[in-house]
């Protein structure tokens, strides 16, 4: 299922990037989390949250060129830019 994202809340989205990452993280995700940083992502499964995100939402999220520095909160932005 395609989530639309007009009809999601930041909650909703916020949760759906927790299922993406569930089986790799055992840190809750916070909007302010760094990717890196606070939920240990390697450069692996940043490529491979960002793809999922990507195909979760129907959007294309633009990496960084600093991506240790990215956080939850800069892919909700990314999401509610796009649509």
């Amino acid at each position: 299922m395609d989530p639309q994202k007009n009809d999601l809340t930041e909650q909703e989205e916020l949760k759906i990037l927790g299922e993406i990452l569930e089986a790799y993280i055992d840190t809750p995700i916070e909007k302010d989390a760094f990717l890196i940083s606070d939920l240990g992502l390697d450069s692996f499964l940043i490529v491979y949250f960002i793809s999922e995100v990507d195909d979760r939402f129907g959007v294309t999220i633009e990496m960084p060129e600093h991506v240790e520095y990215m956080t939850v909160q800069d892919v909700l932005d990314q999401l509610n830019q796009k649509n």
